[in-house]
């Protein structure tokens, strides 16, 4: 059975330049493996994506409604993409996962109702899957705020004030306090080499062996 693996963090924690930093060294490692990017990865949740933000463009979106479309669009890529290459003993490293949907929709948003209630969503959409491993990049919301500034493309979620970067990072470093086996916090202030390296330090430990490299 592979890995499942996820990297979280708020918008400009450096999420996507991590993966692509470990995705080679797990190829260096000789292991086999997939990077997914959430609504990216079928037709059905891109599709749902699409429709999602261009409402939320001309008016707020119910954050319950929201939750559920984006819960949707993850059990959708899990069935497609995520389940069928864990059965082949591959890795698998995403960007973003169900974690996102509980961030953004409830603990940003300080929606009690859907914290409250996400569990039994998270029990009734995806029963027993739980990835084995969640980095959360942690980072200060005003560097990722300034980072944001230099992307020439920008989503509704992406111009969220301060106080909503807040939220979220408060956010996850509940969940993650709450379930320290299962998720590790990395210094994502920190040079990219850096934090690499105890990422890799992490894997390292609690993974890699002889068996998985091919």
């Amino acid at each position: 059975m592979g890995k499942f693996i996820i990297i979280e963090g708020i918008d400009g924690a450096g999420k996507t330049t991590l993966i692509a930093k470990l995705s080679d060294y797990l190829s260096s490692e000789n292991i086999s493996h997939i990077v997914v990017c959430g609504a990216k990865e079928t037709n059905f949740a891109k599709n749902i994506l699409e429709l999602l933000l261009e409402a939320e463009k001309k008016e707020p979106v119910d954050p319950c409604i929201s939750s559920l479309l984006f819960m949707a669009m993850e059990k959708d890529v899990y069935n497609k993409v995520i389940k069928p290459a864990l059965n082949k003993g591959m890795w698998v490293i995403c960007d973003r996962f169900f974690d996102s949907t509980l961030i953004y929709h409830g603990f940003a948003e300080k929606n009690k109702e859907i914290i409250h209630n996400f569990k039994g969503l998270l029990d009734f959409t995806f029963k027993k899957v739980i990835p084995d491993l969640t980095f959360i990049l942690d980072i200060s919301p005003e560097i990722a705020k300034s980072r944001l500034r230099k992307r020439s493309e920008l989503n509704v979620y992406d111009y969220k004030g301060l106080d909503y970067k807040k939220n979220m990072r408060q956010g996850y470093l509940k969940i993650a306090k709450e379930h320290q086996d299962k998720y590790k916090i990395i210094n994502a202030n920190q040079k990219l080499n850096e934090i690499m390296n105890e990422v890799t330090e992490c894997i390292f430990q609690k993974y890699i062996n002889v068996s998985e490299r091919k």
